[in-house]
């Protein structure tokens, strides 16, 4: 039967434990305003809220991966999970922004650990013949994570406080760990001691593919900055540890990932479109909650339900994708899924920047469901990145995966946050000449600090901008959505013309 695999012993609390890190990183999306006003967070310090665990993880995950495959990996699981419940428990307790962003920090290295071990365990009590399914229920699992998140925060954070809103993490760690024992996984030979395998590990494989990640987040932020030296600087310094890279993977006799894996389209061309579709997700669910809680006065439950729907939405058309596929033909469905995203982005960005005077949360919702179609194209590069590794470096693949989905939303966030915060204050900075030194400070530090100033604002005959802060960040929000709009417009027409043909194997059937 189709669903014979959850009936498997000790398949279903690995699925629980999967879906956890997706659910932490998340959850905390729609605490965002709630965070900004506890703790009276800039919007760079509430950035690294957000994006501290999936930074470290993200690293974390090219260590934790292949020594799975080395290693009694359901030990890893185990030791991960503690991990990851203990540092969600810090968060809820957390005292002051610091000891909320260590908390953060140290549920990437727990979720490291959960994601490639889990992802291996559940491989190896699946059969062969059923490889596709179970790939495909890890898939809805971390897409579940993103779906329950936004709407069981909101839900939490109306009814108690942003600190409950990261219990659900707890409570589907404790829950998996409790359901492990009953499972029978298949015993694990490793002919490697933990010594041995921590002797033989390419460690400055990993150093490296840290320091290509590290240096890419920086250009960025120092391109989106506009400190042209800074990034011209870190641009010299990426292109020369992707040199160092590719000289490294061909001495190494045990690289962390395969040269001939980095050198292949297959791989290459799914890991760009994975990271592109990632962009799409974070910069809505990033900028979403802060536009409606500040523009129009939505309340966090109505937010939860509003991404609730779309990612409910995008949910069904994942699990559809392969019908899609064998009706229109994949490579087609790849196509129009690009095009209806652009599309999106253009009409979220027209909505935003021009209002209607009525009618704009069903317009905004509306339009928001179609984010949804870029599902397939996650759906179909994550099937072809999987298939590049074989059967033995199952956690690798898996590690790998979580890299760059993790760093796809990082890319997403940092475009979205800094194009419109750096929008947002260059709009208002000619207007606060006549406000005094703190009043400027908090204004223009971010949108949450103007809001919650408002009244002071406006005592001191300055409450009109409150309004310009408003209209200022919805300016930022409709150009950050057209800037990625027009990066999923050009990777699509080179996809289009090269990238393609790459991938030709998933992309068309057999026969």
């Amino acid at each position: 039967m189709k669903n014979s695999l959850l009936r498997e012993n000790g398949f279903l609390p690995l699925l629980i434990a999967y879906s956890a890190p997706f659910l932490n990183q998340s959850l905390v999306t729609v605490a965002v305003p709630d965070l900004a006003k506890a703790f009276e967070a800039s919007a760079s310090e509430l950035l690294w809220v957000v994006n501290l665990s999936a930074g470290v993880g993200g690293v974390l995950m090219l260590v934790f991966g292949p020594l799975a495959d080395q290693l009694q990996t359901k030990r890893l699981f185990v030791v991960g999970s503690l991990i990851l419940s203990s540092a969600t428990l810090l968060s809820i307790g957390a005292w002051s922004l610091p000891v909320l962003m260590s908390a953060r920090a140290l549920t990437g290295v727990g979720s490291a650990m959960i994601l490639p071990s889990a992802y291996s365990l559940a491989m190896k009590i699946a059969s062969r013949e059923q490889t596709a399914h179970a790939v495909a229920l890890l898939s809805t699992a971390s897409t579940a994570g993103f779906v329950l998140g936004p709407v069981l925060s909101a839900m939490i954070i109306t009814t108690l406080s942003w600190r409950g809103s990261f219990f659900p993490v707890v409570i589907c760690m404790a829950i998996s760990l409790l359901m492990l024992p009953k499972g029978e996984h298949p015993k694990e030979e490793s002919n490697q001691s933990i010594r041995t395998a921590l002797s033989t590990f390419d460690w400055k494989g990993v150093f490296l593919l840290f320091c290509l990640s590290g240096l890419s987040l920086f250009t960025l932020e120092r391109l989106l900055s506009f400190d042209w030296w800074a990034a011209a600087l870190t641009a010299g310094l990426l292109t020369t540890n992707y040199l160092a890279i590719k000289a490294h993977f061909r001495s190494s006799l045990t690289p962390v990932i395969s040269l001939s894996v980095l050198r292949n389209p297959g791989f290459l061309w799914p890991v760009a479109m994975i990271v592109l579709t990632q962009m799409v997700y974070s910069a809505y669910l990033y900028l979403t909650p802060i536009l409606l809680q500040l523009t129009q006065g939505v309340s966090s439950f109505n937010i939860g339900i509003l991404l609730f729907a779309v990612t409910s939405t995008g949910v069904f058309i994942s699990l559809k994708t392969s019908e899609l596929g064998q009706r229109v033909g994949k490579k087609i469905l790849i196509r129009r899924s690009l095009h209806v995203t652009i599309l999106t982005l253009c009409l979220l960005s027209l909505s935003v920047a021009f209002p209607p005077k009525a009618g704009f949360i069903l317009l905004f919702t509306l339009i928001s469901l179609l984010i949804s179609f870029v599902s397939p194209i996650n759906i179909l590069m994550i099937s072809n990145l999987i298939r590049s590794f074989p059967e033995s470096r199952s956690s690798t693949a898996s590690a790998v995966l979580a890299f760059v989905i993790r760093y796809g939303y990082l890319f997403g966030t940092i475009i979205a946050s800094h194009i419109s915060h750096t929008i947002y204050q260059n709009k208002l900075q000619g207007l606060t000449n006549s406000l005094s030194t703190d009043q400027k400070t908090k204004l223009l530090r971010s949108l949450g600090s103007a809001v919650s100033e408002s009244a002071g604002l406006g005592a001191a005959g300055h409450g009109n901008l409150v309004a310009m802060a408003k209209s200022a960040f919805s300016m930022g929000y409709a150009t950050s959505l057209l800037g990625i709009a027009i990066i999923v417009g050009i990777v699509s027409l080179i996809y289009r013309y090269i990238g393609s043909e790459n991938t030709k194997e998933i992309l068309e059937p057999e026969g």
